[in-house]
């Protein structure tokens, strides 16, 4: 897996990267905040936006990019699913089945506590196209930040809507 990660990361997403930045323009602004953390672990948080944020996220922490939670659908689609799943998506179980949502909120703690790896969360927990505005968080991704003892790094994404 680690090396289809790698295969997918610097093959498959240099080319989205590229589009990116000729079609929407995209750059990364305050990368010094992502080098303030890179020796630990942390959670990050972001809008979302588009259906792009997560290989967009990506860029921002090459070549050790985050884990990121997603809904349970995104692993389910035929060819996107394994590339979520590759590159280190973590899909979301729902939370009235409460022995699996244990299980999932154990191995985050464990991620967290054990490696220098970061976890990405969208708070607002849902997507919402081309939206400027802030809206409302859910507690999730402050819970693992707090009961780890680990930093938050909020980031945003704007995306200019198509004509």
């Amino acid at each position: 897996m680690k090396f289809l990660y790698y295969i997918v990361l610097f093959g498959g997403l240099s080319w989205v990267y590229l589009f990116s930045y000729i079609y929407w323009g995209f750059r990364i602004t305050g990368r010094e905040n992502v080098k303030s953390i890179k020796n630990t672990s942390a959670i990050t948080v972001s809008n979302h936006v588009h259906d792009m944020d997560s290989p967009m996220l990506t860029r921002a922490f090459l070549p050790d990019t985050p884990y990121f939670v997603a809904l349970k659908h995104n692993f389910e689609m035929f060819f996107l699913g394994g590339i979520v799943r590759i590159l280190r998506g973590v899909p979301l179980p729902p939370t009235d089945d409460v022995k699996c949502f244990a299980k999932f909120q154990s191995d985050v703690n464990q991620l967290l506590h054990t490696t220098t790896h970061k976890v990405h969360i969208y708070p607002e927990a849902s997507i919402e196209p081309y939206c400027r505005q802030l809206r409302n968080f859910k507690k999730g991704a402050f819970y693992f930040a707090i009961r780890n003892k680990v930093p938050v790094l909020p980031m945003v994404f704007v995306y200019p809507k198509p004509k």
